[in-house]
């Protein structure tokens, strides 16, 4: 994505301090950006992510709300369900896994 947008703003700009080939652009950038020329649009979490999202879709179950499979992916269904939760106890309605969420469900909300 960053990748992407530095390539239109060089073409916007005139391409003055890139290379006019599509390699020589990905280069430039990567040399800027101290990044690769690999796709952007796969994130990996932090270590232990998963398992605070496991943990929250499990509570949430508990208490009624349809996450889906407990997997540690924050897909549709588990927003979805965040977001009712939310809803339903008076949180700010983020649709994440946050800390105010987690210390509601720990808490034994609902």
């Amino acid at each position: 994505m960053l990748l992407r947008r530095f390539l239109l703003v060089a073409l916007l700009l005139g391409g003055a301090s890139c290379s006019a080939t599509w390699e020589g652009m990905k280069t430039d950038a990567s040399r800027l950006f101290g990044g690769s020329d690999e796709p952007d649009d796969v994130v990996t979490e932090p270590e232990g992510v998963e398992s605070v999202v496991v943990e929250a879709q499990r509570a949430l179950a508990r208490r009624g709300y349809d996450v889906g499979p407990p997997d540690g992916l924050v897909g549709p269904q588990t927003t979805r369900a965040i977001l009712a939760y939310q809803r339903d106890h008076d949180l700010p309605r983020t649709g994440y896994v946050d800390d105010e969420l987690l210390r509601s469900l720990r808490a034994g909300g609902g």
